[in-house]
């Protein structure tokens, strides 16, 4: 068998190309693999023109982030990061505006990926420059949907970086990414994008709205999910829609614990039983613990408006549905949480 060194470069390029392609369709890793090893001695043949050189470390990094992240792998995605950053010392904005933003944003997904495995908030940080610098080559006129998808990026990143870093103001700014992201993801050019940020949207809101004097975020949140289930249907998109009627139900049960009535807190129940029959226990046993915690508080809620006796009752046998499978699967810091809110339920019924 002939060695890589005895092949035509052109030859072997064609090869990764169709592995790489090939990988979008099978969960087989190996036409990755192939792709990697074929690319990796692509790149490292010396005298190789800037251009080509770019073109096969971009790549490179798209068969690398790709595998990193069906495997859950660190490595391979610190790989793909490298690998897009020795394209961008080829790939300038001077030189090729439009490559270079498009590097820009693959290295963006790569750090977004990684940071899914660190604690630390080094690699939010550079998927936001990085995300931000996409966004100096792409414009809306002319590739509006490059730029919408790089926008809803930056918003995830900033997020996510709002969230480990408790500022608000981080996932203010995502909102408002996202939103910018809408101008051109219109729900009529494509609904299932428009959908997903809709959710982004919603979701963002939702933890803007946890302190008291926010309510009206979680009011904002709850249209932007409701829009989002319009197109999220449980026809078509069951498990999708089910994460959202999830969203729905925790800012509907917020906003009932802060207002008169119980009205937005029966809300909730609804779309949280909705959500438990997509997941459910046989399929999916913690998001179901996570319904069942979601209605033991939203039962408990009931209670303190109203004092029936039986929201107590539907509260424990939620939260006892809870707590067994938290306790199967080990979730810590989830059966904590669940016994404090067992007991009290349990405080309060030994008092009505």
């Amino acid at each position: 068998m002939s060695s890589l060194a005895e092949i035509d470069p052109q030859l072997i390029e064609e090869a990764a190309k169709a592995a790489l392609e090939h990988s979008k369709n099978s969960t087989d890793p190996k036409p990755l693999e192939d792709a990697i090893k074929w690319f990796r001695f692509l790149v490292e043949r010396p005298g190789l023109e800037s251009d080509v050189k770019a073109r096969w470390n971009i790549n490179l990094g798209t068969a690398l982030a790709r595998l990193g992240e069906r495997e859950g792998s660190g490595p391979r995605l610190d790989e793909a990061v490298s690998a897009y950053r020795e394209a961008l010392k080829e790939n300038t904005r001077e030189r090729v505006p439009l490559a270079w933003a498009e590097t820009q944003s693959n290295l963006g997904k790569a750090l977004l990926a990684l940071s899914e495995r660190e604690s630390s908030t080094t690699q939010l940080e550079a998927a936001v420059t990085a995300f931000t610098e996409a966004l100096q080559g792409f414009t809306s006129q002319h590739e509006p949907l490059d730029w919408a998808e790089a926008k809803t990026n930056l918003g995830n990143a900033l997020f996510r970086l709002g969230q480990r870093k408790n500022d608000t103001e981080q996932i203010a700014q995502a909102v408002k990414a996202y939103r910018e992201a809408l101008k051109e993801l219109t729900r009529e050019r494509d609904p299932i994008r428009w959908a997903r940020t809709q959710t982004s949207i919603g979701i963002a809101l939702g933890e803007l709205g946890k302190p008291e004097n926010e309510t009206t975020k979680l009011e904002e949140a709850v249209i932007a999910l409701r829009e989002a289930l319009e197109v999220r249907t449980r026809e078509q998109r069951p498990l999708e829609w089910a994460g959202t009627q999830i969203n729905l139900g925790t800012a509907l049960r917020i906003l009932g614990e802060r207002t008169n009535g119980t009205e937005r807190l029966k809300e909730a129940i609804a779309a949280f039983l909705e959500a438990s029959e997509v997941l459910t226990l046989e399929l999916f046993p913690p998001q179901w613990a996570m319904i069942q915690f979601e209605l033991a508080s939203t039962h408990f809620a009931i209670f303190d408006k109203t004092s029936e006796p039986t929201q107590l009752d539907k509260a424990l046998k939620a939260i006892s549905n809870a707590m067994e499978v938290y306790h199967k699967i080990n979730a810590e810091q989830e059966t904590k949480d669940a016994d404090q809110l067992r007991g009290k339920i349990l405080a309060a019924k030994g008092k009505s």
